[in-house]
């Protein structure tokens, strides 16, 4: 996946031990006021350390749980945008006041990365309409990689 983004938010949560209250830690990340997604929504990537895929895994969360919350839980209140933004560009706000950073779920890309401890991140897209682009690493002759270890020996 190649997306244009900013540089990742840190997600700091070494004191949680519940998946709902480190919901709430991801999802204030996720809402920054001044972020493009604040004010057109799009996609974001959830960079989730070991200790914190865990936790929210122990808690009930899959995939799919925790894109569908994101996308759900992940809005700004329509005051907070209304007096800020982009020339030209009015954040949608919908019926119960609040604008939502993504479009849908499917907005909402996870990938488990990292080393142990309560450092996430959350990656958010520069520039307004930046669209993630995904391509296959392919081996010499054409193959896809399936793992890293075949990418970095190019067989």
């Amino acid at each position: 996946m190649t997306l244009k983004a900013e540089p990742h938010h840190a997600v700091m949560d070494l004191v949680s031990t519940t998946a709902s209250a480190l919901m709430d830690t991801i999802l204030d990340c996720c809402t920054t006021l001044g972020s493009n997604n604040a004010y057109v929504a799009g996609c974001l990537v959830l960079v989730l350390n070991p200790d914190h895929a865990r936790l929210l895994a122990a808690g009930g969360y899959d995939k799919d749980r925790l894109r569908r919350e994101v996308h759900e839980r992940a809005r700004i209140s329509g005051e907070q945008v209304a007096i800020r933004g982009i020339v030209g560009i009015t954040a949608k706000v919908g019926a119960d006041g609040f604008h939502y950073i993504t479009r849908s779920p499917a907005d909402v890309e996870i990938v488990v990365a990292g080393g142990e401890g309560g450092h996430s991140g959350v990656i958010l897209p520069w520039a307004l309409h930046s669209e993630a682009v995904y391509e296959p690493v392919r081996l010499p002759g054409g193959r896809i990689a399936e793992s890293l270890e075949q990418f970095l020996m190019r067989r």
